[in-house]
């Protein structure tokens, strides 16, 4: 007779880390019931899906496009899933299911025997436990997401508009619940009974409101909105935008988006929309105006507003009011080459956008504020606040190896650097590198030395640039002459 066999066949012997992963996952996902602890008439928000009446039959690409968006708008989100399992869910439940355990056996004669020990033990039992569970809860795992009909409504209605701006204007959404065992899946059903509305004409402003409607004229071969294209309430904020981005660069300082008025007129035999484009009054001027800048002031030393000596002397050069404090810690023809904004010049928010990341870029200013002021006409004045960041900086390296034939190295590298050298936002560095190899049961200790030197010295991109372009302009003079 054989003897008895007990163990396993080797293809089915874990390795002893996946037998705990596997003993856990089926502990939180198979032993825990997720719908156990809901209260009252409370399920469980299982799932959420749309269905779409098309009678149009629109392209199939174009109904999963929006049945994805539709989704998006459903609230509340269901519990998160790994598989089948709502693996976080469980671990938000689990130390509710320790404390049922705790709870049954809290009157069994054990408990009895330990008596007073168990009773002191009990609280300081409980405060860890209760730390525990509830790093693990509030870190680990995720609360259950109940039914609720008014966040159902409210989706039902989000998602109604949504189609509204979308040109489906004859749009219907519901929803209907279906609930077993107090899990309930919600299906919105959205019929969209007709085919989307499409942009027919578009009327410009007038020339009521000054020069400003003939610059939107001027730049509407670029428009986001054409004739035949489905209506969609997105372009027509994106045009806004577009409209309201290029007159800031051409000098409209506070125009805006909303100065913008559309006004639809809807034909539902063609199913098509014509679009009004109007101006609101300025709230100042009534008429928008492009601004131009007046005075630059050039704040190099900026530490404070409440510093009153940082602005004890002005330099005015080339029209720009450089204003500092005692000495000139900067060259006012570096920050001048650098700024890209001028006086007499029109406002720009392309220009006064470049203007910071340009003076950022120079490396010697911690903080860089570029801030315009209205006047009582159609002028600007500019004020540009620079503090600066730290002239000089000292580091330190060390390095520690170990080779193959025994061999050890250490080696140290201190560095030196010094901005704004000579006031043109010049940066000078230096470094020195010294190390040793030796090997310890050698008897000459020291094997190698090694010692360098460096130094560095950069200047501002501008020079190289400015220098091209006066090259280049000089060849074309020169070129025009021989024409």
């Amino acid at each position: 007779m054989q003897p008895y066999c007990t163990s396993l066949p080797p293809a089915i012997i874990l390795p002893l880390t996946h037998r705990c992963l596997v003993f856990v996952w089926v502990v939180l996902c198979a032993a825990c019931d997720n719908t156990r602890y809901l209260q009252g008439d409370q399920t469980l928000h299982n799932a959420t899906t749309i269905s779409i009446k098309d009678p149009e039959h629109s392209n199939r690409s174009q109904v999963t496009a929006l049945k994805t968006a539709l989704l998006a708008l459903a609230r509340p989100i269901p519990n998160s899933r790994i598989g089948p399992f709502q693996f976080r869910l469980s671990i938000y439940n689990y130390p509710k299911q320790c404390d049922a355990a705790y709870d049954d056996i809290r009157f069994k004669p054990m408990k009895r025997v330990v008596g007073w020990l168990g009773n002191q033990a009990k609280d300081t039992t409980n405060l860890f436990l209760n730390n525990v569970t509830g790093f693990i809860k509030n870190k680990l795992g995720e609360a259950p997401v109940v039914v609720d009909t008014i966040a159902l409504h409210r989706s039902a209605t989000a998602m109604h508009n949504y189609l509204f701006d979308k040109g489906y204007y004859d749009n219907a959404v519901g929803y209907n619940l279906k609930t077993s065992d107090w899990l309930t899946t919600v299906n919105y059903n959205v019929a969209l009974n007709d085919k989307p509305f499409t942009l027919d004409t578009i009327f410009l402003p007038s020339d009521t409101l000054g020069p400003v409607a003939q610059r939107i004229k001027g730049i509407q071969a670029a428009t986001l909105l054409q004739r035949g294209d489905p209506f969609d309430a997105s372009k027509l904020q994106a045009e806004a935008d577009r409209i309201a981005g290029f007159l800031r660069n051409a000098g409209y300082y506070d125009f805006a988006g909303k100065y913008l008025n559309f006004q639809l007129d809807s034909t539902r035999n063609t199913r098509s929309v014509k679009l009004y484009m109007s101006l609101r009054k300025s709230p100042e001027t009534d008429v928008h105006t492009a601004y131009k800048i007046r005075n630059i002031y050039l704040y190099a030393d900026y530490t404070s507003p409440k510093d009153k000596s940082a602005y004890s002397d002005t330099l005015l050069y080339e029209g720009y009011h450089y204003i500092y404090n005692k000495t000139v810690s900067i060259k006012p023809q570096t920050l001048i080459e650098y700024l890209q904004l001028s006086p007499d010049m029109f406002y720009s928010a392309r220009r006064h956008e470049k203007a910071m990341n340009s003076l950022q870029e120079l490396g010697i200013f911690k903080f860089v504020n570029v801030r315009f002021e209205k006047t009582d006409s159609a002028l600007l004045d500019c004020h540009i606040y620079m503090t600066p960041g730290k002239k000089k900086q000292i580091s330190a390296e060390t390095e520690l190896s170990n080779r193959t034939g025994g061999y050890i190295g250490t080696a140290l590298k201190l560095g030196y650097k010094q901005r704004n050298t000579f006031r043109g936002a010049e940066t000078l560095g230096s470094s020195l590198f010294g190390g040793i190899d030796f090997t310890p049961n050698d008897s000459v200790l020291i094997n190698t030395l090694n010692f360098s030197a460096e130094a560095t010295f950069t200047t501002p991109k501008f020079m190289v640039r400015f220098q091209a372009a006066s090259y280049f302009a000089r060849v074309q003079t020169a070129h025009q002459y021989c024409d």
